[in-house]
């Protein structure tokens, strides 16, 4: 007795091979449709994991953004004093700088200023103690 015959051998009608390979196509779609998900439902875990630390991270970024908005205008309160602050400097130094001109102008080519009577040498300051006005110690 012969063995089995091969499927491919045997002569099968296109009316029944069409709805095969038609069921077959079926099954493997079925087949793959339930890998895809098992295998979505093992990543359920870490997909809920990972939401759980967006949430966390939100909640975060929430906190964060209610915390700046509550300290936001002392900020800016704080910033507003300090500009007044350096403001009265400002205006201080001006009018120290403006004292101290009046008082020598300043000259550029570092010749002495005869009129204030800064570099007289005479011949009375030769001797000690004099130009002072302390008493001569000797």
């Amino acid at each position: 007795m012969p063995g089995p015959v091969p499927f491919p051998d045997l002569p099968i009608p296109a009316f029944v091979r069409e709805p095969l390979t038609l069921v077959c196509r079926t099954v493997r779609g079925a087949v793959r449709g339930g890998l895809a998900a098992v295998s979505a439902v093992a990543a359920l875990p870490n997909l809920v994991t990972a939401l759980n630390g967006l949430r966390e991270a939100t909640d975060h970024l929430e906190q964060l953004a209610t915390f700046a908005a509550a300290e936001l205008p002392e900020a800016i309160y704080q910033l507003e004093s300090i500009r007044d602050q350096l403001d009265a400097v400002r205006e201080q130094l001006t009018a120290i700088e403006l004292q101290l001109g009046a008082l020598r102008p300043v000259t550029s080519t570092g010749e002495v200023d005869d009129a204030a009577g800064v570099g007289d040498v005479s011949d009375d300051a030769a001797e000690p103690g004099a130009g002072t006005d302390f008493p001569d110690s000797r």
